[in-house]
């Protein structure tokens, strides 16, 4: 398994990932006629979205997608809000598509938390990196894309990150069932967060 590439999201000029989302995903990929396709290891999905906040209301600012149309041919998407993708930037570049500054509005209702300064000792080539590997932690909590609060949830974060250290995180180990590796698998994949208040 590979550490899958986190979605982006610019705020206030800091580049942040998404590590969390206690509703589904803010982008319904499906919902812009597009059906990514996956061809990396770093990229299950086949798409990396990348979001902002204009007038006070979330939207997808940027998409870089693989689409392919059978198993040799590479197709440009759709375009999106007036906007039409290029191609692939470099030669080892495995997106087939990139669009940059969309501004497409997004009607989500629920919580995002992003995360800020990776903290690379707590790499784990697995899945998507959890919110407590990130020295800044924001919960940004939106109703049908309109920001209604943000809440500094570093300091939670740090606390949890020394109980897990301290606990030395759980390893799969050779007594373990399929259905522990199943499950373990499944949580590294998960961003969906449980409330914290």
């Amino acid at each position: 398994m590979t550490a899958q590439k986190n979605d982006k999201f610019v705020y206030h000029n800091v580049e942040y990932s998404i590590v969390g989302f206690n509703n589904d995903e803010p982008l319904d990929i499906a919902s812009l006629g597009i059906q990514p396709t996956p061809v990396s290891t770093g990229c299950w999905r086949g798409y990396v979205a990348e979001y902002a906040i204009a007038n006070n209301s979330l939207v997808l600012d940027g998409l870089s997608v693989t689409i392919w149309a059978n198993d040799e041919q590479q197709i440009i998407g759709p375009e999106i809000n007036g906007i039409s993708p290029t191609g692939p930037n470099t030669e080892f570049d495995f997106f087939t598509s990139h669009y940059r500054g969309l501004s497409y509005p997004l009607a989500y209702s629920g919580k995002l938390l992003l995360g800020n300064g990776f903290i690379r000792d707590l790499y784990d080539h697995m899945g998507f990196h959890a919110s407590y590997k990130y020295e800044h932690v924001v919960e940004l909590s939106f109703d049908n894309g309109l920001l209604i609060n943000e809440t500094d949830r570093s300091e939670e974060n740090a606390a949890l990150r020394q109980t897990i250290i301290l606990a030395d995180k759980r390893k799969l180990g050779s007594s373990d069932t399929i259905d522990d590796i199943e499950s373990y698998v499944a949580n590294s994949f998960s961003r969906s967060f449980t409330e914290l208040d």
